[in-house]
């Protein structure tokens, strides 16, 4: 007598449920309360019991449980009010186009706030678990994120909000500690909600991070698929922005979370932007900044401990002239000294097979690094994994490469001008480590990166979110096995197991030509 029930876009579980009484004399009573059909709301977020009351009085009961589609879903409600005059100075410009002025759109005023204004406490977020049950229903703040992604959630400059709006995918951040101290979601203070921008597989960065962790890779964040309302004030219901990314940030939490395998949570993370080469002699042309909140990016931005600003970009600066300067087995012995070096190739190894090309050996770009003391010299150094959509067969002509498939793992980048781990490669017990974790990914005994394997998990995650992914945007509405259309290799493909065009096919052949 259980009867379970899966009801698709549910985000509120406070529902007036319908039935049909076999007679005018029978009942339908939860908690010993006459239920009227369609009428009295039930809490569907815990199991209920319905009891059924014959005419002659005989009785049953049932047990209902309500759930969602088994993805966790996301729901942002926006009062419309607050003081937005505090906002960008005319709207904020993404390369010459500004996607926001002045209360020309009181939702997307609201959602292009600044990182140089403050939060307006009116954004009211609520998580409810895979499950369905109720995780989190607070005050917290919401704003857009992003760089080149960064884009309108609604309309074009200058058009007012509209119940029936011109929605547009976006990334957004939540930040649950903005008005509460210290309230968190799942121990996390703030989290990323990404759209699958130019992954029409809707698969690739949560297929990396999945990967990360598969192998032990314990720096890698948490991620999972969920899906998204934002619910504007007025509006008669919420816009469904469908299926999206839910990523943990990379913050002091992130590091607390760890602490015991970082040694240490109060020192010195760095988030690490475009041009972060850790090569000593670009110190002067790279910019190092406490994260500030105004929206500029810097090579070199300090996230924790940042009353202790210079002390920490001493301590940086000093090792990228090591990292730079020490040669041979003098370089060789450093490293070993201030790193865990089998878990920072080990992480490059699954970094190379996914054919992340925007990363630091090839382009300088999108990691983060963390010091577990602020000492010059007596110190753990750790590399985190960061940003993986544009992966598994989107390439592009960067760098060294022109094939983040058929690229050699071993000529992965740039060693003059991005050093460390070219130069861990210089040695032999080294590189054996790499070329091994290389080889252990790829292995078809491991359910790790092998085809069979990776096409197993990517068509169970497709199952899980196919019939979710047509959304109020009217944008990507549809899952097709392909790289993103500016890409340079338009061939690959992650489902079709063709050996010529198959993405994990062709990168185990990579690994077995070393």
């Amino acid at each position: 007598n259980v009867i379970n029930l899966t009801i698709p876009y549910l985000y509120d579980f406070k529902l007036k449920p319908t039935f049909v009484k076999s007679s005018d004399n029978s009942k339908v009573l939860v908690n010993g309360v006459e239920q009227t059909s369609g009428e009295t709301e039930v809490d569907f977020t815990k199991p209920v019991t319905y009891t059924v009351v014959g005419a002659e009085g005989g009785t049953r009961d049932y047990t209902v449980k309500v759930v969602n589609t088994g993805l966790p879903v996301v729901v942002v409600k926006h009062s419309g009010s607050g003081d937005f005059s505090k906002k960008y100075k005319g709207g904020v410009e993404i390369f010459g186009n500004n996607i926001g002025g002045t209360l020309v759109n009181q939702f997307v005023d609201f959602m292009v706030r600044g990182k140089d204004t403050d939060w307006v406490e009116d954004d009211q977020i609520t998580v409810y678990n895979a499950d369905g049950t109720l995780n989190c229903d607070v005050t917290g703040g919401v704003r857009l994120r992003g760089n080149t992604s960064r884009r309108r959630p609604e309309g074009n400059v200058g058009e007012q909000h509209s119940p029936d709006g011109d929605w547009h995918h976006a990334h957004f951040g939540v930040k649950f500690d903005e008005f509460v101290d210290d309230q968190t979601f799942c121990t996390a203070d703030r989290i990323y909600l990404k759209w699958h921008k130019d992954d029409a597989n809707y698969c690739r960065e949560v297929y990396c991070y999945d990967l990360f962790r598969r192998f032990g890779v314990w720096t890698a964040i948490e991620n999972c698929y969920c899906r998204l309302w934002i619910h504007v004030e007025g509006d008669s219901k919420p816009a469904y922005y469908g299926v999206y990314e839910m990523l943990e940030a990379i913050d002091d939490k992130y590091v607390k979370k760890r602490k015991e395998l970082f040694g240490d949570h109060k020192h010195n993370l760095w988030k690490c932007g475009w041009g972060a080469t850790l090569n000593y002699n670009d110190k002067n042309s790279s910019s190092f900044h406490v994260d500030d909140d105004s929206g500029n990016n810097y090579t070199y931005e300090l996230k924790s401990n940042t009353e202790n600003f210079e002390v920490a970009k001493a301590q940086l600066i000093e090792f990228m002239k090591n990292v730079t300067e020490r040669q041979g087995q003098d370089f060789h012995d450093w490293i070993a000294s201030v790193c865990d070096v089998r878990l920072l190739l080990r992480t490059y190894a699954v970094n190379v097979v996914v054919g992340m090309w925007d990363d630091y050996w090839n382009n300088c770009n999108n990691y983060y690094i963390y010091f577990n003391s602020s000492d010059s010299e007596d110190y753990k150094f750790f590399f985190i994994p960061f940003d993986y959509d544009n992966t598994l067969g989107t390439s592009s002509n960067c760098g060294v490469q022109s094939d983040s498939g058929r690229q050699s793992p071993l000529k992965w980048g740039d060693t003059q001008k991005n050093p460390l781990i070219g130069k861990l490669l210089e040695f032999d017990d080294l590189r054996q480590i790499y070329v091994d974790a290389l080889r252990e990914i790829c292995s078809k005994d491991r359910d790790l990166l092998y085809y069979e394997a990776s096409l197993s998990r990517i068509k169970k995650w497709h199952k899980l979110i196919n019939s979710y992914v047509v959304n109020d945007t009217g944008e990507d509405c549809k899952m097709e096995d392909r790289p993103a259309s500016w890409g340079n290799h338009h061939e690959y493909r992650l489902l079709d197991t063709n050996p010529d065009v198959n993405f994990f096919r062709v990168k185990a052949a990579a690994v077995d030509n070393l």
